[in-house]
């Protein structure tokens, strides 16, 4: 009794055995698909009677508007600044898609507001890498003739 039992245990292992093999061989030689990187959307505030200015680290290539609600171009003279405004007042909330010539996706929710406070960003500058801190204010200097915004000491960056 216990030679046809060893017996019949024998056959199935060995006919399992083949397959395990199989699945390791197969799984140790497949390539495995990294995650997909999620990317970044940054919030962006427009008004139909303030022009947001956004500046690419190089050429942009692709503007896609999500809606009718905004208008968009390139600035005169500039191939990395896109300018953006609202179409009227009011818009429900879409998104803005812009590609730039490094083969960068940038990815906007855009909403409306009657006073953005924020009319000019910056998407290549080192703040734009922090986590936690998507872009930075476009500054302007004196070479461009408007002046700089003065803030207030408790507001003002230390360093």
């Amino acid at each position: 009794m216990r030679i046809a039992l060893a017996l019949c245990t024998l056959p199935l292992s060995l006919a399992v055995a083949p397959t395990l093999a199989q699945s390791t061989t197969l799984a140790s030689t497949r390539p495995v698909a990294p995650a997909p990187a999620k990317l970044a959307t940054y919030p962006l505030f427009v008004s139909e009677q303030k022009t947001t200015h956004l500046v690419f680290p190089s050429p942009v290539t692709y503007v896609d508007l999500g809606s009718s609600g905004l208008i968009a171009a390139k600035a005169t003279g500039s191939e990395n600044i896109v300018r953006v405004k609202a179409a009227g007042s009011g818009f429900s909330e879409t998104n803005m898609t812009v590609l730039t010539a490094s083969g960068k996706l940038y990815s906007f929710v855009v909403g409306y507001q009657r006073n953005p406070r924020q009319l000019g960003l910056d998407l290549g500058a080192p703040s734009a890498a922090r986590p936690g801190c998507p872009y930075s204010p476009l500054r302007l200097g004196p070479e461009n003739h408007a002046p700089r915004v003065s803030l207030p000491g408790h507001l003002r960056r230390s360093g």
